[in-house]
């Protein structure tokens, strides 16, 4: 069988002139050639070169076969080195995405650590509602998702790595009326609409159901503003009331604008970080993994 290996030896012969010259050129032995030529002329049913005392030529018969051979061995090797060009530049970029939207924030340390460890990498972040973003993953389309661990953790494509623990708080702004409240209960909060940062999230449905259970119809109630800049200006104006990571609460530029509102109305979420399960972790998504380990998301 002629192949791309057997190809390369006899243009390398045609080029060098002799068999042992090509063998030098090519890093191989002498044998591995001359086997080459002996299992091409013998599958063509002719002779390729004509033997001289210093060396070989390509015989009339086999000039024809040696150009043919010369242009397929060039394209063959712009193939090969096309697609490893493209595969470098696959493994450029790091495609991550982060759901549900609203903690994005918290993964600012850890992708500075990431841009700073990778300086050749190139980061491409997207966030998107769970069920978008894990068909996303599904596809190929990210290398690694920020999310839900009990939404990742039933796909057996899916490979994850636990990040850690969020939870989140309602606030108001400082003077608030709630904060006159020797007691908030939930009837004290229904009384105010929220901003909430995603549509659909763990988070939200805990507050519609706050609503619901009050007769009272959450989406007449709801905002939905993911930039936290935003929604904190809107906050700080008004009686609105919206949520934030207890992390963040804790802060001394959020204390000095807003205050707790002393009610626990959400369950922590636990996050991961989901790829592949036949992705092996190396490369970007390594370093990423340790970026995270480092500066985990609160």
């Amino acid at each position: 069988m002629i192949s791309h290996t057997k190809l390369r030896h006899i243009v390398a012969v045609d080029r060098a002139g002799s068999i042992t010259a090509a063998a030098k050129a090519l890093h191989v032995t002498q044998s591995s050639v001359t086997k080459s030529v002996a299992e091409i002329e013998r599958e063509v049913g002719h002779a390729l070169f004509e033997r001289k005392s210093r060396g070989v030529i390509a015989t009339a018969e086999g000039r024809e076969f040696l150009d043919r051979a010369a242009r397929i061995v060039t394209d063959l090797d712009l193939l090969l080195t096309d697609t490893q060009d493209e595969a470098k530049a696959r493994e450029a970029i790091f495609r991550l995405g982060v759901s549900p939207p609203s903690i994005e924030g918290l993964l600012n340390r850890a992708l500075c650590q990431l841009v700073k460890d990778r300086p050749s990498m190139r980061l491409q972040v997207s966030s998107a509602p769970v069920e978008q973003a894990l068909r996303s993953l599904r596809r190929g389309d990210l290398d690694a998702l920020i999310g839900p661990t009990d939404f990742m953790s039933g796909e057996s494509s899916i490979a994850i790595e636990p990040v850690s623990s969020i939870k989140a708080r309602l606030f108001c702004r400082k003077g608030h009326p709630l904060t006159k409240h020797r007691k908030v209960t939930p009837r004290d909060v229904i009384a105010y609409s929220i901003v909430t940062p995603d549509v659909s999230s763990d988070n939200t449905d805990a507050l519609r159901e706050l609503y619901t259970k009050a007769g009272k119809h959450p989406e007449r109630f709801l905002h939905h503003v993911e930039n936290f800049a935003t929604l904190a200006d809107m906050v700080a104006s008004t009686d609105l009331l919206a949520i934030v990571s207890e992390a963040y609460s804790d802060s001394a530029a959020f204390r000095s604008r807003f205050a707790i509102v002393d009610l626990d109305v959400f369950s922590p979420m636990e996050l991961s970080c989901g790829f592949s399960a036949d992705r092996q972790i190396a490369g970007n998504l390594a370093a990423f993994l340790r970026s995270l380990k480092a500066h985990p998301p609160s």
